[in-house]
């Protein structure tokens, strides 16, 4: 096997199955003992003695992922399935989102609304984002993992179709379970509620606690 191979070998290539000797220190391995650096795209392989780098590797591409499954490659069938569940979630998150655009209409110059989520693996990661008004839910879409951005989304729809009616939209535990590792994403939208004037009067999110967040 040539040093070509072993410093960009393909992610299907069994590069887990090679013996690699590393050229500075002499450790001896097989693939599965190499240390990894995650990148967005790609992770390097080092030498789990040294550090030295032995090589390189680029995440597949669904087509390579399609010829390695076709092969019959256990991995490549592995992350065909997920890249199916992935490209699933994201077009129901999508067509969820198409509800958006078709809020009902509502009675009332004083239109309180509020933010909630349920379901999902854990209440950091809830699986749908409700929308309420009163005791009537308006709007509901697929959720996730820092999906604080659709509190901001939707909270501009509900101002754009109910104008000066909204009295106040509350965030709630919706808008503290959907930060994430943001920690910008709470002053966001403190800051989106004081501007509009729609902070709820009481709660986190209230206009006292917008105000200071701002500042």
């Amino acid at each position: 096997m040539t040093e070509r191979d072993h410093s960009r070998p393909g992610y299907f290539s069994g590069w887990q199955t090679w013996d690699w000797v590393c050229p500075t220190c002499d450790w001896k391995g097989n693939g599965t003992d190499l240390a990894h650096e995650d990148f967005n795209e790609l992770f390097e392989l080092h030498c789990p003695s040294c550090n030295h780098k032995l090589g390189l590797i680029t995440y597949p591409t669904r087509e390579e992922t399609q010829i390695a499954a076709n092969a019959g490659n256990s991995e490549g069938l592995t992350h065909l399935t997920l890249l199916d569940v992935i490209a699933n979630n994201r077009s129901l998150l999508e067509d969820s989102k198409k509800g958006r655009k078709n809020l009902p209409k509502l009675i009332g110059d004083n239109l309180e609304f509020t933010f909630d989520t349920d379901d999902g693996s854990t209440s950091l990661n809830p699986s749908w984002l409700t929308l309420t008004c009163g005791d009537t839910v308006i709007h509901r879409e697929r959720s996730g993992f820092e999906h604080w951005e659709a509190i901001i989304e939707i909270s501009k729809l509900v101002l754009k179709t109910y104008r000066r009616r909204v009295a106040w939209i509350d965030p709630s535990d919706a808008g503290l379970c959907l930060l994430g590792d943001d920690f910008s994403a709470k002053g966001k939208i403190t800051r989106f509620l004081k501007a509009n004037n729609v902070a709820p009067p009481t709660g986190p999110w209230a206009a006292d606690v917008a105000l200071k967040d701002s500042n």
